[in-house]
């Protein structure tokens, strides 16, 4: 492995930043204060309740990403952004997506090398917690996708634009799907090995080319704000395990210090608590999994003035009761770009923002319906009524 740190490292940080710098881009309203969709502070403090200068602060972001790639104040402005990025997440739940925890904590790794000495031995410590992010993430995203809402939900909606164009590979995708799960968890393992490492570089890279077509402009064109972050991965692959010697055994090393214990608690123990309901989905990188916590908002036609204007935009007539329906996911793709992050809480909270907003509506109903189980096909769903501005429950 190369130990230059502009040769290794800095590179590195270039695709990171690159990757980072298009996804906050293409979801540039999350980050402001004057939306339609309302902010989730995940601490009930005036701290992270101040909006003024969100456009200033997003600016001071994007600012402190390319500066954290000028080698000589990267030890100032690297720690900056993580510390920026964990406030910007406080002051809103919902902008805490797998792609922009991911950075924060490679960023994090990248800080502790550029506040160190560029010595051999502390480029091969970053270079090994960054593979470690990537290791844990692959792993977990697979396990997650193993399960009937993905294999017969979220995948064939992704393989459309393919089957649509070439149907004759409906057969052949239809067994990828059932693979697909299994091969990302193996791929993630072959990581760990020098002989294998390239045959799992490439089946990965192949996998983020497959997302791409389906979910890309030519494909489904949707959740643009994950397309960077395809390419960043590609790249990355490449960057940290096509010419290196690091195994398993070198990856998961305890001696590489408090911040590689950190994340391996972070990118492989952590999700391990996911599966059985102990820890957030989202930051235990269940991508596409379709085993996600799912809210909606319910209202009746003489209500509907009462409420904002990009909510009632997504709203869909249900039939059986007569009322219209509005998924929270949906409104918050049509509103910021980007869905909307699957925490019963953070959408718990979304949909108290709306009642609080909307007390005088009589009849304004809220479900959420949360997965019992990694692999159990049943979800559990509470649904409550909004009275004078509070979520009151009326049925489980």
């Amino acid at each position: 492995m190369m130990t230059s740190p502009p040769s290794t490292v800095h590179r590195l940080h270039l695709t990171l930043a690159i990757g980072l710098f298009g996804s906050l881009l293409c979801t540039h309203r999350l980050w402001m204060g004057n939306r339609d969709f309302p902010l989730v502070p995940l601490l009930q403090h005036p701290f992270f309740m101040q909006h003024s200068c969100d456009t200033v602060v997003f600016g001071a972001l994007l600012l402190l990403v390319f500066l954290s790639l000028w080698l000589r104040i990267a030890g100032v402005c690297a720690p900056g952004f993580v510390l920026m990025g964990v406030y910007l997440c406080l002051q809103d739940g919902a902008r805490l997506h797998p792609w922009f925890y991911q950075q924060l904590l490679m960023y994090s790794a990248l800080a502790v090398f550029y506040c160190s000495k560029p010595t051999s031995d502390n480029v091969r410590k970053v270079s090994s917690s960054l593979q470690l992010i990537v290791v844990g993430l692959y792993f977990w995203s697979g396990v997650f996708k193993m399960n009937s809402a993905f294999w017969l939900g979220v995948y064939p909606h992704l393989t459309e634009p393919l089957v649509d164009a070439m149907p004759s590979l409906s057969p052949f995708l239809t067994v990828l799907g059932w693979c697909a799960p299994f091969l990302e968890a193996i791929g993630a393992i072959s990581l760990l090995f020098p002989r294998v490492q390239r045959a799992g570089v490439v089946g990965l890279v192949l996998m983020h080319c497959f997302i791409l077509i389906g979910i890309g402009p030519f494909g489904l064109n949707y959740n643009s704000s994950v397309w960077p972050w395809n390419g960043m991965m590609c790249l990355l692959l490449w960057q940290l395990f096509w010419n290196t010697d690091s195994d398993a055994k070198e990856i998961f090393s305890l001696r590489h210090g408090p911040l590689h214990v950190f994340l391996l608690v972070a990118s492989v123990g952590l999700p391990a608590l996911g599966t059985i309901g102990l820890w957030d989905r989202y930051l235990s990188f269940s991508l596409y999994s379709g085993r996600l916590p799912e809210g909606y908002i319910s209202f009746r036609a003489n209500e509907a003035t009462k409420l904002p204007r990009s909510l009632l935009a997504g709203a869909r007539f249900n039939h059986e009761d007569e009322r219209y329906r509005v998924v929270l996911n949906d409104w918050s793709y049509q509103t910021l770009n980007t869905p909307l992050t699957p925490s019963p809480t953070v959408i718990t909270r979304v949909a108290s923002e709306v009642c609080r907003g909307a007390s005088i509506i009589d009849d304004l109903l809220f479900g959420l319906s949360v997965p019992e189980g990694l692999w159990s096909p049943r979800r559990k769903v509470e649904v409550y009524r909004c009275v004078d501005g509070d979520l009151l429950s009326v049925e489980h």
